[in-house]
């Protein structure tokens, strides 16, 4: 179904257009901090004020987190619209086994560089809040290990999800 040309226009008009939305990001971000205790947030733009990438986490997910498992399950997920790039996420396990809310990244693909950028990020308030071995349960994205290795340093462990472990036993039975 498309939308009409009014329709189009009437959307802009309530929601903004893309490049609109993107410009608000840093008011955003200052937002979050300023109403949201312990918030961090980092915008990378190129020289031409272009968004680049984005990470955040809420403060309350921060200081929560030294009371959950040292586990962190960490993937991507393509975004969709206009403007593509992948969402990454990093949640953890509480106690009855409901799922953590913890980092969140925007970046332009999923490789080597964008989750080294994200584990530099998240490092600077996990590890500073929660000094303990971390376990990295991940997909079979190549750059995730290296990445770990290059940014995190501390002790840690990467491991593959049962989901990816379970392809990856197919694919050698068939």
């Amino acid at each position: 179904w498309k939308l009409g040309e009014h329709w189009i226009k009437l959307w802009k008009k309530i929601y903004g257009d893309w490049a609109e939305s993107y410009s608000y990001l840093p008011q955003y971000f200052k937002e979050i901090k300023r109403r949201n205790s312990g918030a961090v947030g980092h915008i990378v733009h190129d020289e031409y004020r272009v968004f680049h990438r984005a990470f955040w986490a809420f403060g309350p997910s921060i200081a929560g987190y030294v009371h959950y498992r040292p586990v962190l399950s960490i993937d991507g997920t393509h975004l969709y619209g206009k403007y593509k790039g992948i969402l990454l996420v990093a949640t953890a396990v509480d106690a009855d086994d409901c799922l953590y809310p913890l980092a969140y990244g925007v970046v332009e693909s999923e490789s080597y560089d964008s989750w080294a950028w994200f584990f530099s990020c998240m490092r600077e308030f996990i590890y500073s809040v929660q000094n303990r071995h971390i376990t990295f349960i991940s997909d079979r994205m190549k750059g995730i290990p290296s990445a770990l290795q290059d940014k995190w340093r501390e002790p840690h462990k990467n491991r593959l999800c049962a989901r990816h472990l379970n392809q990856i036993f197919k694919l050698q039975v068939i």
